[in-house]
């Protein structure tokens, strides 16, 4: 099956991506969202979610939207479907090295979220 890249533009630049998911067991799933600037496929930036599942027929909850608290206290949804917090996705791998024609290597989704202000304490795994 072929992924359909999506488009989204920030400050006037162009990037497709896509979502995959994959579940493993011991109820860990696995949300990479791969981001490309428009026309250059070779430097992406990666970001996977490794989370518990807490939906065995949506798998990774991120993917289908789970509620977490912000640093305002407040309950927010949370949906990496949403174009919103693909973009807020990308400025976070911008800011931190990814220009769109280097390689940084595979960053940690959890730790995006964090770096935005969820607590994603109900969904974190750890390896132990």
């Amino acid at each position: 099956m072929k992924k359909k890249l999506r488009k989204i533009v920030i400050e006037n630049i162009e990037y497709v991506y896509a979502m995959d998911r994959k579940n493993l067991e011991r109820e860990i799933s696995i949300l990479t969202v791969r981001v490309y600037l428009k026309k250059r496929k070779q430097t992406p930036l990666i970001i996977e979610f490794k989370t518990i599942i807490v939906d065995y027929y949506g798998g990774n909850v991120l993917n289908s939207g789970i509620y977490l608290q912000n640093d305002a206290n407040e309950i927010e949804e949370i949906n990496i479907n949403e174009p919103q917090i693909i973009r807020r996705l990308i400025l976070s791998g911008l800011k931190n090295g990814w220009t769109g024609y280097n390689e940084i290597g595979i960053q940690d989704g959890i730790l995006y979220l964090n770096e935005l202000g969820y607590n994603t304490n109900i969904i974190y795994f750890c390896d132990v």
